[in-house]
């Protein structure tokens, strides 16, 4: 880091804080932040003789550089014997040479995302009111409408760190159950090979510990966890309050009671009578559910009718799900076969905000990005202000937080995928960084366009961003080619937790739509925040 006014540097960084800062203010912390130095100039700035770096030069940047506090000199020899080319000399060993300092600088070793938050590190005995948890919606099919089913999808959603799957089932031939959408012109699976799948895919820690949810036949009383099957294969409503009436009726009793709803079983009553935690309730009013609905008792809201409630209501969603599990769906018109934007339900703490996870995009991209932590079991737990029964209120103005102040320094991309030795049109490369979360939070940010620049760009641009709520913020970087001759623009994406993102020079792996790596396309950055 440049040599600065250490009084100078906080003052300016509180007036950015509290919004205070003027024209001066803002071009001052942008020096200090800017120009950063590549790798080559990096290995030069620490090495001793200008030709190796030792585990000493190494335990300086780890400290200063990498904010790395607890890093000792067996931490920088471990670095130099993992990344450097095998020395037959002992004394060498020591050594990192230039190849050594480089393998190590664009290794996960250096990675953006933090590791300590690649393994499981949260605890896992909570109540699941208090987690998030990875959902998936359409699982057999990419189409919700129209296509073929497929079980690649279960089990590639199951591998992605997905614990909430939706099987459509329905009867088939041959007393055989299948898997389909009810009013979609697509082709059925058997019920017992996705059944199989999640067997094979799904139990590592999970044996004996897999809740069903669907819904039920209705039950007598919310106290009476029974069923009465009547031989007419109709199931009547009564009322849960006259319970010492209901308690009293023996069930060959039961046909002359007279009730104004009726309705056929649509659900195998073996099946029925084993829901017995995230049963599924008709959701009311916040008031009615705080006082009446059951912890084990749950909501689906559809995409719609919960960002109503999030713009209506969201302090009260937010205690809602501090109490009862929430389900979050994409509607049947949502036809261009995209995902919705599944913080703006985070934000509220629903915990399984279903996604298609064979749907490519920015739904998916922030999805993979959040349950990336916690070691990707698929289970995140919420911020302690969503549960505690503090008053949160995601969508206000100003937080009462103290904000994080960000500077994320662009320096340079390497091996993007834009080289076309066949053609004459350039790519003109830009990197946009954009921030989910809380309103005030969301905002979107980009360097300057290099025109022609090829494979490893130079921007050299710093970005500062102010982030009062950063427990449910999101950072995601995108290349994309800003020339307009060029058909496709996007050149590679990575999201991760704002919480996840470490300080230091890092290295940003860029990621193709369907969130495979685009190695060795990297961008090189420098994140610093106070």
């Amino acid at each position: 880091m440049a040599s600065i006014n250490t009084k100078d540097f906080v003052e300016a960084i509180e007036k950015v804080k509290h919004q205070k800062f003027r024209a001066g203010d803002f071009i001052y912390l942008y020096k200090v932040f800017t120009r950063r130095p590549e790798p080559q100039d990096l290995f030069k700035q620490y090495t001793s003789n200008g030709k190796n770096v030792t585990a000493l030069d190494l335990l300086y940047f780890l400290k200063h550089e990498q904010q790395e506090i607890n890093a000792d000199e067996c931490t920088a020899l471990s670095i130099i014997n993992s990344h450097n080319p095998v020395m037959k000399c002992k004394l060498k060993r020591k050594l990192m040479t230039y190849n050594g300092f480089l393998r190590y600088i664009t290794s996960t070793d250096c990675s953006i995302f933090n590791q300590d938050h690649a393994k499981v590190y949260q605890r896992m005995d909570l109540p699941m009111t208090t987690y998030f948890i990875a959902s998936s919606q359409d699982t057999f099919t990419s189409n919700q409408f129209i296509g073929q089913s497929d079980m690649n999808g279960y089990i590639s959603a199951l591998k992605k760190g997905c614990r909430c799957l939706e099987l459509d089932c329905r009867d088939g031939p041959e007393n055989e159950p299948r898997v389909y959408h009810g009013f979609a012109l697509i082709s059925m699976i058997l019920v017992k090979d996705v059944i199989e799948v999640i067997n094979m895919y799904a139990f590592e820690e999970l044996k004996g510990k897999i809740l069903i949810k669907c819904k039920n036949a209705q039950m007598f009383s919310s106290k009476v966890f029974g069923m009465w099957h009547l031989a007419d294969g109709e199931v009547r409503k009564f009322n849960p309050e006259a319970e010492s009436e209901i308690m009293n009726v023996e069930p060959a009793e039961i046909r002359p009671l007279r009730m104004k709803e009726k309705r056929k079983v649509g659900l195998a009553m073996e099946f029925s009578n084993v829901l017995v935690y995230a049963k599924p309730v008709e959701f009311k009013d916040f008031k009615h559910s705080w006082n009446s609905q059951l912890f084990l008792e749950s909501n689906s809201f559809s995409e719609h009718s919960a960002m109503k409630l999030v713009k209506q209501s969201a302090c009260e969603f937010v205690a809602h799900n501090s109490k009862f599990l929430s389900r979050i769906y994409s509607v049947g018109i949502r036809r261009n076969h995209s995902n919705y934007k599944p913080h703006n339900f985070w934000n509220v703490g629903c915990h399984m905000v279903t996604l298609n996870y064979g749907i490519p995009g920015l739904g998916m991209d922030l999805n993979r990005g959040k349950f990336q932590d916690n070691g990707g079991c698929g289970y995140v737990l919420k911020p302690h202000f969503m549960t505690d029964g503090s008053k949160f209120y995601p969508l206000a103005s100003k937080h009462t937080f103290d904000p994080i102040i960000a500077f994320i320094q662009i320096i340079s991309g390497h091996h993007l995928p834009v080289c076309r030795p066949q053609s004459k049109i350039s790519s003109d490369p830009c990197v946009q960084v954009e921030i989910y979360g809380v309103p005030t939070d969301s905002t979107i940010q980009q360097t300057k366009a290099l025109p022609s620049a090829g494979c490893h760009p130079r921007w050299n641009d710093c970005l500062v961003f102010c982030v009062q709520v950063p427990e449910l913020a999101l950072v995601r970087f995108t290349v994309k080619d800003t020339n307009p001759s060029n058909e496709n623009n996007f050149l590679g994406q990575y999201t991760l937790p704002f919480t996840s993102m470490r300080k230091g020079y890092r290295v940003v792996p860029l990621l193709n739509p369907d969130g495979l790596s685009l190695s060795p396309a990297i961008l090189f950055v420098y994140v610093w925040y106070a």
